[in-house]
């Protein structure tokens, strides 16, 4: 069963192939959607913050702003949005770095193409992420797995039921 609402993905890669064969990909998969595609870092960031995606997948090598680079700055400006590092590079320096950069996963382009859709639902649908949720925009919760939901919370239509029925 999919979700209702279709998560929104960036596509960020200097390769016009590799970037139209991520967006058939993701189109594929009913739970999310693509939003944008952007050629370069300088051109993922502005994209970023023009259509607020719930994921970023990135590459590592692009011409005018890095991956690294990139990914630097959308953590300042995006902190809660995860990002995929899909790249050719796979060494354990690119991955070390990836990790302390911020950026949630790596995925080289040599695995199949279903790791990368793993990923990145276990990074959208996990029961530790923590999303702006609830009531009030300044309230924090935990977003559970939709398994956990189904079987704790009966009100799993309406996020927001659970919270209205404890107010009154």
């Amino acid at each position: 069963m999919a979700p209702a609402i279709a998560k929104s993905v960036l596509i960020v890669d200097d390769s016009a192939f590799i970037r139209h064969a991520l967006c058939e990909l993701f189109k594929r998969e009913a739970d999310f959607e693509v939003c944008g595609e952007a050629e370069n870092g300088k051109e993922g960031i502005e994209k970023a913050q023009k259509l607020r995606p719930d994921l970023i997948v990135l590459d590592l090598s692009m011409p005018v702003m890095n991956g690294f680079d990139a990914a630097r700055i959308l953590k300042r400006l995006m902190p809660a949005v995860p990002l995929i590092m899909y790249s050719a590079f796979g060494d354990n320096l690119a991955k070390n770095q990836t990790r302390l950069i911020g950026i949630s996963e790596v995925v080289s382009k040599s695995e199949h193409a279903s790791v990368l859709i793993h990923k990145a639902r276990g990074l959208l649908y996990s029961a530790c992420r923590l999303s702006y949720l609830g009531p009030s925009p300044f309230m924090i919760i935990p977003v559970c797995s939709r398994h956990t939901l189904t079987a704790l919370c009966p009100f799993l239509g309406n996020p927001f039921k659970p919270f209205r029925a404890l107010e009154s």
